[in-house]
């Protein structure tokens, strides 16, 4: 019985394990955006461009999972930024290993808001659905170029930074 004790016991070594609400409710958003909504979309995206049932080389352009990236991916920046209003004025006299989850927390906020902005403002992939190009998805803009590498390597560093750091 003594190890399901221990089990059981917060972190802190206290006697007791109570939590703000805001702080439990904090965490439950965070891990919805972060934990969920976040790597379904980035899973999405990644394996789901070309699907069985698609007519493929002759279907080339499936709004489906790009419908389906996009909402889950602003849903969990909008449930990431309800986890930071809830946790808002609330970090004051901290330990030095909360303020470190803060600025991690910081960090991935931005992150989730750039990956955002980035998307509104990506450009043209080119391909068969825009005249203006010739040639495919591989014939981009110089802007839709840039956007492409800063997305791919913000989203990535934003879930490694997530997974290696949290506290």
């Amino acid at each position: 019985m003594a190890f399901f004790d221990w089990l059981n016991a917060p972190l802190s070594g206290a006697a007791d394990h109570s939590l703000a609400p805001w702080a439990y409710w904090h965490a439950r958003w965070m891990v919805l955006g972060w934990g969920v909504l976040l790597p379904l979309g980035a899973l999405v995206a990644r394996f789901y461009k070309v699907t069985p049932r698609q007519d493929w080389p002759r279907a080339l352009d499936s709004r489906a999972w790009w419908n389906s990236h996009r909402a889950l991916q602003w849903a969990g920046v909008l449930a990431m930024s309800v986890g930071v209003w809830l946790v808002w004025g609330h970090g004051q006299g901290v330990s030095p290993l909360a303020r470190l989850h803060g600025w991690a927390g910081w960090a991935l906020c931005a992150a989730g808001w750039a990956q955002i902005v980035g998307g509104l403002l990506r450009g043209s992939k080119g391909g068969p659905g825009d005249p203006q190009l010739r040639g495919d998805h591989y014939d981009m803009t110089p802007r839709r170029l840039a956007f492409e590498r800063a997305h791919k390597s913000l989203g990535c560093a934003a879930l490694t930074t997530l997974d290696n750091l949290r506290l």
